[in-house]
């Protein structure tokens, strides 16, 4: 197995594990239907801690980030555009590492939901990501999250 892929494979365990402590530690915000914005600042909490004892630890998890070294972030496709959620080194074009686009389950419209995909393929070939997920919550249970690497 090849070392990218490899390294792609631990961050999606990182991810998983991190849904797992979202799902077991603030099961109250899933069960109250809570904005998919708070959903995915919970999970980034949980992240923050598993990274932090990987080789990853230096990086950053920032949301809806906008910008890329100073400028704003875009993609051919939008004027100005920012994922949900990021792992990166601020302020350098290098280490960009995670970026994930959320969805909870009761916000399936296909045409959202790929336009999320074009938007996550652009943002891997265009700023470098070495992982790019779609994951979409499920109410109840962290076994149905769907996680889908583009």
């Amino acid at each position: 197995m090849n070392r990218e892929l490899e390294e792609i494979e631990k961050m999606e365990e990182y991810v998983k594990q991190a849904m797992e402590h979202l799902y077991n530690k603030d099961r109250i915000l899933l069960n109250d239907n809570i904005s998919e914005r708070c959903l995915v600042y919970n999970f980034a909490r949980h992240l923050e801690r598993i990274l932090k004892e990987t080789p990853y630890k230096n990086l950053y998890i920032d949301l809806e980030y906008n910008r890329n070294c100073g400028r704003m972030k875009s993609i051919k496709s939008q004027r100005t555009s920012y994922p949900d959620l990021i792992v990166h080194e601020r302020g350098t074009y290098y280490n960009n590492t995670i970026v994930i686009e959320f969805k909870k389950w009761n916000n399936k419209n296909k045409q959202v939901l790929e336009k999320d995909r074009e938007k996550l393929k652009a943002f891997k070939y265009e700023y470098g990501y070495k992982m790019a997920m779609l994951v979409i919550f499920h109410k109840e249970n962290s076994e149905k999250v769907i996680y889908e690497i583009i």
